[in-house]
C-alpha cells in the first residue's frame, strides 16, 4: 500500500515495547527509509549487526546515495556467501538501482528455483521500478497467484 510512514511507526512502537527488534524488522525499517527517501538514516538502520539482510539494505541505501561502488561491494558480499539462494533479493537490489535486465534475470532464477521471495513479488515494492515491463507480468502469469 506504499505507506512507509505507517509502517516505521508500527516498528518504531514494537521497540518502545521494549521488544528486541528481530533482525527482519531491522531490515524491513532500513528498506522503509530507503522508500520513504532517507537512505542516510537506512544506512545507520542496517549497519547493526551486519548478516545478509543488513548488506543488501546497506546497498540499496549506500546506492541511492551515489556511493556506487560501496554498493557493489555489499551486493557481492552478499552473493559470495549466499550464492543464488538470494535470487529474489538480487532481483529487487537490481531492480531498486535501475538495473531491469538484470533484476528479470534474477528474478527469473529465483523462479527456477523456488526462492520463497516470490511470494513477495505480487506486492513488493522494490519491484515497482520493473513492474510494469512485460518480462515481468509474463513471470507473475507463470507464478499464477490467486486473485
Amino acid at each position: 500500500m506504499h505507506r512507509y510512514e505507517d509502517a516505521m511507526a508500527a516498528l518504531r512502537h514494537k521497540q518502545q515495547l521494549g521488544l528486541t527488534p528481530s533482525v527482519v524488522d531491522t531490515n524491513t525499517l532500513g528498506i522503509l527509509e530507503i522508500l520513504s527517501g532517507s537512505p542516510q538514516s537506512a544506512i545507520q538502520v542496517c549497519g547493526g549487526k551486519r548478516n545478509y539482510l543488513e548488506d543488501l539494505c546497506l546497498a540499496l541505501a549506500s546506492h541511492a546515495i551515489g556511493m556506487q561502488s560501496d554498493a557493489t561491494l555489499e551486493l557481492e558480499k552478499v552473493h559470495s556467501t549466499r550464492g543464488d539462494a538470494s535470487a529474489y533479493d538480487y532481483a529487487t537490489v537490481h531492480s531498486q538501482w535501475g538495473q531491469t535486465a538484470e533484476a528479470l534475470h534474477w528474478l527469473q532464477i529465483a523462479y527456477q528455483k523456488r526462492d520463497s521471495g516470490i511470494e513477495y513479488m505480487r506486492t513488493d515494492p522494490l519491484l515497482d521500478p520493473i513492474r510494469d515491463t512485460s518480462a515481468f507480468k509474463d513471470l507473475l502469469k507463470k507464478v499464477n497467484f490467486p486473485n
